[in-house]
């Protein structure tokens, strides 16, 4: 077995990424400056939206409940997050309205994948499909049932607030299942 994978164990989580951690690492804003220098605008935002593409692939379950235990998913997200706040930075200084749409999408998507990544609990949680395009709605409909049916009431608001689905059903299953349990203020 490795000694290096993940598991639910906060604690144990921190000491790995302690003790697997560089000290000369190369600096990312150093890495971003030297890439603005040397690529077009054009090439540099097709280049930063096809890497996060690629991370955003590897945030996604091997299969359904089942996350992949190689991955640091919250490493993971906070890298993306560099990365979209330097394309927007490049796009603010050279972008076109499609590309803001493109990372104002890419950031909502990262921001509810970082609510799920969050807790240990949600973390099999994760679509299997991109959070954006056709399937959006159905999918972010799906991942709010799931939250409603693992009783994880605020994180399911947040998603239906976030993504816009109506948060009347979160309030109904919540206040339902306070009174199902005895809780007459909560509900």
């Amino acid at each position: 077995e490795l000694g290096w994978w993940l598991t639910k164990d906060l604690v144990y989580n921190a000491t790995v990424r302690e003790e697997f951690t560089y000290t000369h690492a190369p600096s990312v804003a150093l890495c971003l400056s030297i890439l603005k220098l040397h690529t077009e605008h054009s090439s540099l935002l097709r280049f930063l939206f096809n890497t996060i593409e690629m991370m955003l692939r590897l945030l996604r379950p091997i299969s359904p409940g089942i996350i992949n235990p190689e991955v640091d998913y919250t490493l993971l997200i906070t890298m993306i997050r560099s990365l979209l706040d330097f394309a927007k930075l490049s796009c603010s200084q050279y972008g076109s309205g499609s590309e803001w749409a493109t990372v104002d999408g890419l950031f909502a998507e990262v921001d509810l994948l970082g609510m799920l990544v969050a807790s240990p609990q949600t973390c099999g949680m994760l679509p299997t499909e991109p959070l954006r395009g056709q399937s959006l709605q159905s999918a972010l409909s799906t991942l709010r049932e799931n939250l409603l049916r693992s009783e994880l009431w605020t994180l399911a608001l947040e998603v239906s607030t976030k993504a816009g689905l109506d948060y009347n059903s979160v309030w109904l299953a919540w206040g339902k299942s306070c009174l199902k349990a005895g809780a007459w203020t909560e509900a």
